[in-house]
């Protein structure tokens, strides 16, 4: 038998030290799972935010650097406005689109375009990047730059255990 006290309006039972120690791990047990339900809602919703966030950052880098990108199809650009620290990502991916789209001499105004933004040194730190996301971009924009700087790194990463990782460096060196 187990002494439980009523919330009156509520009808949920209140357990006390002296309840059945079984009722007592039910409860407890019902009480963690309804605080990690909490908790996995908040991180849904914070992770929705977050994507969202992301979105609009990558809309607003497209609408600013595609015009310039374009624009490489013709001639290089002269003046090059400065890339953000944390739009440097999504830069890589456009221009990397834009890398693959282009023929001609346009390649050659995108690299000179790239060298203009100074994405160099971001390459180099990001082929040690723990992110593997962060690791295949800057393999991916330093071939496409051929950088012959970034060969023995990227022949060292080639030998990755992760055949993506390994391709990309392969066909980047």
């Amino acid at each position: 038998m187990f002494t439980a006290a009523r919330v009156y309006g509520l009808g949920y039972a209140i357990v006390f030290e002296t309840a059945d120690p079984v009722l007592r791990v039910a409860a407890c047990t019902a009480a963690s799972a309804i605080v990690l339900v909490i908790v996995l809602l908040i991180a849904i919703v914070l992770l929705r935010i977050a994507r969202k966030l992301r979105e609009r950052r990558e809309r607003r880098i497209t609408h600013d650097w595609r015009p310039l990108m374009a624009q490489c199809a013709v001639a290089a650009p002269t003046e090059f406005p400065h890339l953000r620290r944390r739009d440097r990502d999504a830069f890589l991916q456009l221009w990397n689109h834009h890398y693959e789209l282009m023929r001609g001499d346009a390649l050659q105004n995108l690299r000179l375009f790239a060298v203009g933004v100074n994405i160099r040194p971001f390459l180099f730190k990001g082929l040690r990047s723990l992110s593997v996301r962060g690791r295949l971009i800057a393999a991916t924009t330093l071939g496409h730059l051929r950088a012959s700087t970034a060969v023995p790194e990227l022949k060292r990463m080639a030998r990755s255990r992760s055949a993506t990782l390994s391709f990309t460096a392969a066909r980047a060196a």
